[in-house]
């Protein structure tokens, strides 16, 4: 099921978390960016474009860096139909 619902992630974002830390392992970082890249492969096989993809829009569902990420704020997001080719530019673009 795509909408879970709402949820409260007491871990705050992603970007806010890094910035605490002093350093942390690759270890670590390969599991951010293995749940990070599967969540967006998971939107897009079900033909959703997040557009708006930041550190800020990604959540700690608990207090721990290794804790469960989830995608938030889909409010830029766009259902692609088939066939359909997106061509506006979203986002931040110099």
């Amino acid at each position: 099921m795509f909408f879970e619902g709402f949820r409260y992630c007491e871990g705050g974002d992603l970007l806010i978390k890094l910035s605490s830390l002093t350093k942390f392992s690759e270890s670590v970082a390969s599991g951010i960016m293995k749940q990070v890249l599967a969540a967006v492969d998971y939107c897009h096989k079900n033909k959703i474009v997040h557009r708006d993809l930041k550190p800020e829009n990604i959540v700690f569902e608990g207090d721990s860096i290794e804790s469960t990420l989830k995608i938030i704020d889909f409010g830029r997001s766009k259902i692609v139909k088939k066939n359909e080719i997106l061509t506006e530019k979203s986002g931040f673009c110099n």
